[in-house]
């Protein structure tokens, strides 16, 4: 299994129900995965009996690979039985959405400790990312990223998420997405961690996008489309 503290060049965020038809047969490599939690699939089974067997089937596919669930801090597989049971399954990290800083953090690094525990797990084994300045007032707890938990490896920015809230709040767009992605990457250098961004635009990643998102400061992107990963590592390989 991929150590999470290697920081990654890109992750491909996935629903559940699409592990089988994207994937196999894999013909890619693809080191980090992150599996979205809210589909409509998984909301239907209670048990998470389809989120379970998402990890069993990505497991079988990718065993090296390093594994993410994507949820809130309040989510239910966050609860104590859940938790342990999916890190019995090989999830090997939490991609935090909608973070609010540093007591998010710690309370989600609490929650593990106890998980890992009764798992038999070493302590830290379980690593997250944090998503960031999903709203306007979510930009003042950047500060709070620094020593927040050894357990976190980067902080991501979803640029779509921001810019809806912006466009709803009427704001000037363009103006604060901007001074975003600038906070975002100041955020992560003040915390020694890795800034990474999630591209969730329709058409293709391209060549031009990726480096002028590491001009901008981010190390990695975080995409859900399995093709983008090809253009990354191609880019990355040759840098």
């Amino acid at each position: 299994m991929r150590h999470p503290d290697q920081a990654l060049k890109s992750a491909l965020m996935i629903e559940p129900e699409d592990i089988n038809d994207s994937l196999s047969p894999l013909n890619k490599v693809i080191d980090y995965f992150i599996l979205k939690t809210d589909s409509d699939q998984i909301t239907r089974y209670s048990d998470y009996s389809a989120l379970s067997q998402a990890c069993l089937n990505l497991r079988t596919l990718c065993n090296e690979a390093t594994l993410f669930l994507s949820c809130q801090i309040d989510a239910e597989l966050l609860k104590e039985k859940r938790l342990v049971h999916f890190l019995k399954l090989g999830v090997t990290g939490i991609f935090l959405e909608n973070c609010g800083g540093r007591s998010t953090l710690q309370q989600l690094d609490a929650m593990l400790a106890v998980a890992e525990a009764q798992c038999g797990l070493m302590k830290k084994n379980t690593s997250f990312i944090a998503q960031t300045v999903t709203s306007p007032e979510t930009i003042f707890a950047l500060a709070e990223y620094k020593s927040a938990s050894d357990r976190l490896i980067g902080i991501a920015f979803d640029e779509g998420r921001l810019l809806a809230t912006l466009c709803n709040q009427g704001f000037d767009k363009h103006y604060y997405l901007h001074l975003a992605h600038l906070l975002v990457t100041f955020a992560a250098a003040a915390a020694s961690q890795p800034a990474y961004l999630i591209f969730r635009q329709e058409e293709q990643i391209t060549p031009a996008h990726y480096l002028q998102v590491r001009q901008e400061g981010y190390k990695g992107i975080i995409t859900t489309k399995i093709n983008d990963i090809d253009v990354i590592k191609a880019i990355s390989d040759t840098n």
